[in-house]
């Protein structure tokens, strides 16, 4: 397998001190993790343990069955639920009833496919909606509908989306959809990553936002391991998790991509055939501040695009010009990214899809700093 490697050897950052400025848009977002990474103060360290800024986690959390700013008090943790736990559903419902208080911020798991079959058109749907209020009623009733009945909605997806669907506001413009879509996708796998780093994935849980979140060390060949390998890879190429022998299969097929190795026209031919048959493909290497940039800029138009199916197709045309390119001479990923497009400088997410992707990148480069031998 020329050009990947070994997916132990995950990101990792180079003279830390000049990425501040990687992204002159967010700079305070990229700054911050970084600080946490190298710079992580005495005591907010333990056992390889990482501090995960609170803001972070509230940024990419939903408010969406919050009453509103009635209080004056912070929220003090986000609850984590599954769509297919019996726990979690009676307790969504005893909100949608009015039975129990609503939390201030909330995340649905999507780490299987049976939840992000459920999560994705709800979460596309209220992106949708910019009106709160009325976002929180429709919410609140599909979870009552949800709840009598989750059975029935949980194994018949096209009766989900209808329900769904006669709750959609009307007269949605088809950029402002697409957006929505795009969104969903985008918050969902970041809700992913940081559940995984919080080691949160098991539902019901929750992230205490009066204590420090610290994602904790982790044994290699364990399943919490795996699930962070899966959950920081690109997110249109991987399979869908439905089994236990999915989740076994994970670390056979992750690798690592150096943007900056050259590859031949056959390496090229060879990464592409890897890349779309169900794989985890992380950036790897030691990767200075112009690389990372470079990176950022080609992955960012793909959180522009509002299904996986349609960024797998924009991946591969990628793929194709590419090894068009490589006949010539080899080059390296970093030499194939090319310009970014005008139409995605322009989109009014533009800022979104970049701070998507650094968190990505950040988050990846904790793996290898978390990662710890396992006992015999």
């Amino acid at each position: 397998m020329i050009g990947l490697i070994p997916a132990t050897e995950i990101l990792v950052f180079r003279d830390i001190e000049s990425k501040f400025r990687l992204s002159s848009q967010k700079p305070t977002h990229w700054l911050t993790f970084l600080l946490l990474v190298v710079f992580c103060p005495a005591g907010l360290w333990s056992q390889k343990a990482i501090v995960i800024d609170p803001a972070e986690i509230i940024k990419y959390s939903l408010d969406w069955l919050s009453p509103g700013k009635e209080t004056l008090t912070a929220p003090i943790e986000v609850s984590v639920y599954s769509l297919n736990c019996g726990e979690c559903v009676e307790e969504l419902k005893a909100i949608a009833d009015g039975q129990s208080a609503a939390p201030s911020y909330f995340i649905l798991t999507t780490f299987q496919k049976k939840d992000r079959d459920l999560v994705l058109p709800l979460m596309q749907l209220g992106f949708e909606q910019t009106d709160s209020i009325k976002r929180r009623s429709s919410l609140l009733e599909i979870l009552k509908i949800y709840g009598e009945a989750p059975d029935y909605y949980g194994n018949n997806e096209k009766e989900w989306v209808r329900l769904l669907e006669s709750f959609r506001r009307e007269n949605v413009a088809e950029e402002e959809k697409k957006l929505a879509e795009a969104f969903a996708i985008n918050v969902i796998d970041s809700q992913t990553r940081i559940l995984a780093l919080l080691d949160k994935l098991a539902t019901p849980n929750s992230i205490p936002l009066d204590q420090r979140a610290l994602a904790s060390q982790t044994e290699k060949d364990s399943n919490r391991y795996s699930a962070l390998i899966a959950s920081h890879s690109l997110g249109w190429l991987k399979p869908a998790l439905q089994y236990s022998e999915d989740v076994e299969e994970i670390l056979k097929r992750a690798r690592t991509i150096d943007p900056t190795r050259p590859l031949n026209v056959d390496e090229w031919k060879d990464l592409k055939e890897w890349a779309f048959s169900g794989v985890y493909w992380l950036w790897g290497g030691r990767l200075d501040k112009n690389v990372l940039e470079n990176v950022v800029n080609w992955q960012a138009p793909f959180h522009l695009i509002p299904s996986n199916e349609e960024r797998r197709d924009r991946h591969r045309r990628w793929f194709d010009e590419t090894i068009k390119k490589a006949e010539a001479r080899p080059l390296s990923a970093l030499e194939a990214f090319g310009f970014t497009d005008i139409d995605s400088l322009i989109s009014s997410a533009w800022n979104a899809a970049v701070a998507d992707v650094q968190q990505q990148l950040v988050f990846c480069s904790y793996i290898g700093t978390l990662t710890v031998e396992g006992t015999e």
